[in-house]
């Protein structure tokens, strides 16, 4: 993400996560009974960057844990989260319909909302990756000289 490189390169402490891994943080830590330690590393960065909130539901508790990030790190620190859904799907992705409305009352109280339209960088690469492909050799679309 080129914005968390723009912060690095100012000085900043960035740290990026996907959100499902956000979570199996914090599930693997409740179980084992450190959650004080997986919670401060979400709060100390300067820039804290959850990516991919996608289709994929996530597991129980999961508002809960996102929530209380949002909640300690509001108007203290910033936090960006990724997604190609819209914000009426949260509360059905996060399985929780209250914290889903109470992370959003917080991330757009001032937030910037910067949406992407076009293809997806992924698709485009894999574009121009195949017209430069080769067949590979001993397949019936080799070409013969």
């Amino acid at each position: 993400m080129r914005i968390g490189y723009a912060v690095i390169r100012s000085g900043a402490v960035v740290y990026y996560h996907s959100i499902f891994d956000v979570v199996r943080d914090f599930l693997h830590d409740e179980a084992m009974g450190g959650e004080e330690k997986v919670l401060t590393r979400y709060l100390k960065p300067d820039l804290l960057i959850i990516d991919d909130m996608r289709m994929k539901h996530l597991p129980k508790r999961s508002g809960e844990y996102l929530f209380e990030i949002s909640m300690r790190r509001h108007e203290v620190r910033s936090t960006m989260m990724t997604t190609n859904r819209p914000l009426e799907d949260w509360g059905k992705l996060i399985g929780d319909v209250p914290s889903a409305s109470a992370i959003l009352d917080r991330f757009l109280q001032s937030a910037e909302i910067m949406k992407i339209a076009g293809r997806s960088y992924r698709l485009k690469n894999a574009d121009d990756n195949s017209k430069g492909a080769k067949t590979p050799p001993g397949t019936d679309a080799e070409e013969t000289p």
